[in-house]
This record gives structure tokens, sequence and C-alpha cells, in this order.
């Protein structure tokens, strides 16, 4: 039977995902971008009293092949294949969970249930009322999950401007011994329950209840005109965040401001060259492993303005900016900063 055209815009397919099964047994996982695929696991006998989740960002298209995990193919993965946050490109998804306060490890009762659809309604209602399109409403047997689309880079400002919108929403919609809105679905490799599959722990059956005719994405001004309101609101009180403000979509790098950074860590690199991402700096050799050398390792400012860093070696597979960024850091015991930078910048010259 072919997948639901309901579970393909709610995910985004076809593109690569991560589907996972977890029980009793070993996890069993699934990478494909094949919709058909999906849709004939899912009744595979081997999962059989397994719950179903998708990962519900957009992983890198290489993540299988570094993780030397196969494709298209049901697998016991090992410590490390499954998608992790730094192996997400894209945040694609925003996903929101109201779960009934419960002893753990226990089914919810039906009017805990009601309970959770009823916040979620507000959540969405208040969501509305701000400029979010309309989302897709899910009954996960336990709670209820609801879906906006996106399309955000999953970069640390990012992170940071999500923690404060997860925080300030349960601030205002959490009722303290009645519900939960839960801030920790927020992850890049987040994953949620397979509508459609069945919640064990529940003993029903997971369902979409309302999906959008168009699924719009939210742009980055309305979430952060609402993460601004709810701080407005919550500043007082404990468990927010200061809010995290990304200035449109552009990123601060410039080709100036890479040099300087490398620079300013003796970093060693080629003229930068243009390519259709942006601009390349080519070095050598790895900041992680001297043994790296000609062109493997390379910074890279997109023409948005983001840094990336990647290495072809296998050795450093997993790394990304973020990794460069702490390891040099760590190694050269100091942090750069423009104000850094302008400031040795004035005493050399001085």
């Amino acid at each position: 039977m072919p997948l639901d055209p309901r579970l393909i815009a709610l995910f985004g397919l076809p593109r690569l995902t991560e589907l996972r099964w977890l029980g009793k047994q070993h996890p069993l996982s699934l990478f494909t971008s094949d919709p058909d695929t999906i849709a004939k696991a899912l009744v595979h006998p081997a999962l059989e009293g397994m719950d179903a989740y998708a990962v519900i960002n957009q992983p890198c298209e290489d993540v299988a092949a570094r993780h030397g995990a196969a494709v298209d193919t049901i697998f016991a993965p090992r410590r490390g294949q499954a998608t992790s946050d730094v192996d997400v490109e894209h945040i694609i998804r925003l996903p929101f969970d109201i779960d009934p306060t419960r002893p753990t490890g226990t089914a919810a009762t039906l009017e805990q249930v009601r309970l959770s659809a009823e916040v979620m309604d507000r959540v969405v209602r208040y969501l509305g009322d701000s400029g979010f399109p309309e989302p897709a409403v899910i009954a996960s047997g336990n709670g209820t999950h609801a879906y906006n689309a996106c399309d955000l880079a999953n970069t640390p400002e990012t992170a940071a401007l999500l923690r404060s919108l997860y925080e300030g929403l349960a601030l205002e919609f959490s009722q303290t011994g009645l519900v939960t809105f839960d801030v920790t679905v927020r992850s890049a490799a987040q994953i949620m329950r397979w509508p459609g599959s069945f919640n064990l722990k529940a003993h029903r059956i997971s369902e979409i209840l309302t999906m959008p005719e168009t699924f719009a994405p939210v742009s980055l001004e309305i979430i952060q005109a609402v993460v601004k309101e709810l701080h407005a609101k919550h500043r007082n009180k404990p468990g927010i965040s200061q809010p995290k403000i990304v200035i449109g979509r552009e990123g601060g790098w410039t080709a100036q401001r890479m040099e300087a950074f490398l620079a300013y860590h003796n970093v060693d690199y080629c003229i930068r060259k243009a390519i259709p991402q942006g601009l390349l700096w080519a070095l050598h050799p790895c900041p992680f492993n001297a043994d790296h050398l000609l062109t493997s390792s390379a910074v890279l400012v997109t023409k948005k303005g983001w840094p990336k860093f990647r290495c072809e070696h296998n050795g450093c597979a997993n790394k990304r900016w973020r990794h460069l960024v702490a390891h040099l850091n760590l190694a050269n015991r100091k942090v750069f900063t423009w104000k850094s930078h302008k400031s040795e910048s004035k005493s050399r010259s001085s």
C-alpha cells in the first residue's frame, strides 16, 4: 500500500530521512529517500511490537555513508550510526508536544488525552494569532503533537532562538500537575512518533487529526516576534533564557572576517576561491590532524554569510564548524571576536 499523501507532506518527502523503531529489543533504523520503501518497512514482520519514529529534520545527504550505515535496508545501528544533531543541515519542521503529567511508563487516561488536545488547541490559536501558518495536528496516543513547516539553517544561532521559543511557550502553556509543554523536542535530530503507527504504551493508534491544504513555512521574522513577546511577558520568571534573535537569514561572516579568524588562530590557508556555494579556503594542514594535507580540509563562507568546515578524511568526517572553533579556542587558549581582532590589529600597527 502506498504511503499516505498526508505523511509525505508532513515530513517533506521524498527526501533522505531516518526511521527508527524502539522497543524491548535492540533499536532498528532505516535510511531512505523512497516513500515506497518506508511504506513497506512499516508493515515488515520483524518490526512488529516496536514503536515507529522518524527523524523530522533534513540530515546531510552523506550521513549514511559517513556513518557506515546501509541505505534502503533495515539495520541495527551501532553506537554513532544514527542521525545526531550535527548531521542535520536544515530545520524543516517545528514540532510541538503537549504531554499529560503522569508516572513514567504509564498510559494517559482518556481524560488526560482530551486535556492535552485542548491545551494544544490553545497553543495553535496563539501561534496562529501571531502569524504562524496552520499546522498539522497529531494524536500521539498519550498526548498531542503539532507541526509547523520552516526553513532554518542548523546553526548555534538557530538553536538558541528555538530554545527561547520553546521555553517561552512552556511557561505560557504548561499546567503544573496536569500537562507539560515539552521543551526538549526542539533538537535538530529530534525523533517523533510516526502517525498511523501503534503506540504500545498507550495501546492506541497515533493518527493525523488535521492537515493543512498548504503546509506553508513560518518565517524567521515571525518566530523572532513570538520570542520577543513571550520574553517580555515572562522575563521576570525563572526558566526562560534571554531571547536569541537571529537577524534575517543572513550570517555575519565575510571574506575579511574568515581570513581574520584564520590569522588569529595561525591557521595556514590558500588564497580564497569562489565556488557555487560561496567562498572557500583550503587549509594546510587540517587543524585536527597535520597528516591531512592537500585540499581535503577547507573552510567556507556561504553566499548567505554562514561559516562551514569540512575535511574529507575519515577521522574528521563528523567535524563541523562548531567543532573547529572549539578545537582552536582550546588549542590556542584564546577566543576570536571582532573586538579582540581589532584590538590586536591596532596594537600591531602602533
